[in-house]
């Protein structure tokens, strides 16, 4: 029933635009009631946690909300973390609402990027040698597919082990003007 157009972590901010989809007549009287924020630390593939980092009601009947959260604010290393953010709707769905489009909570899953591809750049004079195969350059798109396929395949469980394994504790070093703002 919502559906996330903005999720990101950028400047040292976590970035929410969540909005009610607008699929025929199906959600005329659906609107956003919460957004709950968890971690890698406190995720649960059952839904949200019992003890999120951060949650917020929405006040009113809104279709469209969105908020922008620091490193204080959510009181975690936002360079270090992944989020998985719930939007929560609220209201009834039409009647005809076809099955699994009624779903109360969605769910997206973010994390800096900043730190990946500076890590990553740290390898990408190995493509200038054309005679060994870039080993670490490849590795380190491969550890990153992994948590992409992982994340858009719903393994959640499996995404936290590879993120926590290969980039929980990457350094942000900014070696150009990336516009990751590290």
């Amino acid at each position: 029933m919502i559906k996330f157009t903005e999720l990101r972590v950028q400047k040292e901010r976590l970035t929410i635009v969540a909005e009610v989809r607008e699929i025929e007549d199906y959600y005329d009287n659906v609107y956003i009631d919460k957004i709950i924020i968890d971690s890698q630390d406190t995720f649960n593939s059952s839904g949200p946690s019992a003890n999120p980092i951060y949650s917020v009601t929405v006040d009113g009947n809104q279709k469209k909300f969105s908020i922008t959260l620091s490193s204080t604010t959510l009181g975690v290393d936002i360079n270090n973390t992944m989020f998985f953010v719930y939007a929560k709707a609220k209201g009834t769905p039409a009647p005809d609402t076809p099955c699994g489009f009624d779903e109360t909570y969605e769910v997206g899953v973010t994390f800096s990027l900043c730190p990946i591809y500076n890590a990553t750049m740290g390898y990408v004079k190995q493509v200038e040698n054309s005679c060994e195969i870039p080993r670490d350059f490849v590795n380190m798109i491969l550890q990153f597919k992994a948590i992409q396929y992982s994340i858009d395949s719903g393994h959640f469980t499996q995404a936290i082990a590879y993120y926590n394994k290969f980039y929980k504790n990457l350094s942000v070093n900014t070696y150009s003007t990336c516009g990751c703002h590290g």
